[in-house]
């Protein structure tokens, strides 16, 4: 889960999250801002997807796209904010109605204390924007609604932790503001959709809470939803590949240069294979990729007929994790890693875990 970097609290960080997107964030913040000044709005979608194109190219044929724009509007019509778009910059299309459904779906999952209203008034300065920051993905929806109610915010907060609808898995508390101030700060819970919908790759529900003097708080819901692609149809194995051979290939010299080779023919150890890379979703596009130092090794498994056919389809796990894949000459969308796909490479090298 993502901790926006002025938190006090963290949990962990999503590799492909980096607090470097900082000056953006506040930039949106301060656009949501004045539109929620000059309409007095209560539900405000707000469609993210920053366009900026960064490609990992392995040598083994890796590729990873990040693509996209920024936009924020009203309901399911947006309007541009000029957020500053890198040279030969073309939008992406629009967010899909799944994506904007679900956020919406998100919001009204929400579970809150009895007595709370909706909120049009002046925000505490921590509720500004989802002090659970932002996830850095493009293709981004967000939504977000304002409750109030009487109470405290460390009440409320105790509330929100402890009740979640069914379907949604916490997964993290934090704080943000003032370290010595038990006022001047705000409280947040994390939870995740536990089964992601088809060509969603995140789904997130923020709950944050504040005090808001007299005895009031304010509480901001945020549904954050990231979508992609639908995975191309030329991007599955087939059936009619029997024969899976694995390449492993070393990256840590001046050129790549093939090492261990293994084929495979038996069933046990192909369908396994097949199987988990058919169910990997399509990569989530990220603003930037973090790769850990000293990736030496890149995999190439090809998925042929026979073995002395050409591969219908060769995918590649590069030193970074990432899951590439190539038909033809083609390159096709990247694939998240996550899932069983790298466990069964491994074990046909006859380890429990790739390297």
């Amino acid at each position: 889960m993502f901790r926006a970097p002025w938190s006090n609290d963290s949990t962990g960080t999503h590799p492909a999250w980096s607090s470097k997107r900082r000056p953006r964030v506040e930039q949106l913040q301060k656009r949501e801002s004045t539109a929620r000044d000059e309409r007095g709005f209560a539900d405000v979608i707000l469609v993210v997807m920053v366009s900026k194109l960064a490609a990992v190219v392995a040598a083994v044929g890796l590729v990873l796209l990040a693509t996209g724009c920024s936009s924020t509007g009203r309901s399911l019509r947006a309007s541009p904010v000029d957020v500053g778009h890198p040279p030969g910059w073309v939008p992406p299309p629009p967010a899909p109605p799944a994506a904007l459904a679900l956020a919406q779906r998100l919001l009204d999952d929400a579970v809150l204390p009895p007595g709370v209203k909706p909120y049009r008034g002046p925000l505490p300065r921590w509720l500004n924007a989802d002090p659970a920051g932002t996830p850095e993905l493009v293709n981004l929806v967000q939504a977000h609604r304002f409750w109030t109610m009487r109470s405290t915010a460390p009440n409320v907060a105790g509330f929100l932790q402890r009740y979640r609808r069914h379907g949604f898995t916490a997964s993290g508390v934090g704080s943000a503001g003032t370290l010595r101030s038990k006022t001047d700060r705000a409280l947040f819970t994390d939870n995740h959709l536990t089964v992601l919908p088809a060509n969603i790759s995140n789904a997130q529900l923020d709950l944050s809470v504040a005090d808001a003097g007299s005895g009031n708080v304010v509480i901001r819901v945020d549904a954050i939803v990231a979508w992609t692609k639908p995975r191309p149809r030329a991007e599955f194995a087939s059936a009619q590949d029997r024969v899976v051979i694995l390449t492993v290939v070393h990256v840590d010299g001046p050129k790549p240069r093939p090492g261990k080779r293994v084929v495979a023919t038996k069933a046990d150890l192909v369908q396994p294979i097949v199987e988990s890379f058919n169910q990997l979703r399509v990569s989530a596009p990220a603003y930037s990729y973090e790769c850990p130092p000293g990736g030496r090794l890149s995999y190439q498994v090809a998925f042929v007929r026979s073995p002395d056919t050409p591969p219908d389809l060769v995918a590649s796990i590069g030193p970074c994790f990432g899951v590439g894949a190539m038909a033809g000459k083609r390159a096709l969308p990247g694939l998240d890693p996550s899932g069983a796909f790298s466990d069964s490479v491994a074990h046909l090298l006859g380890s429990s875990q790739l390297h």
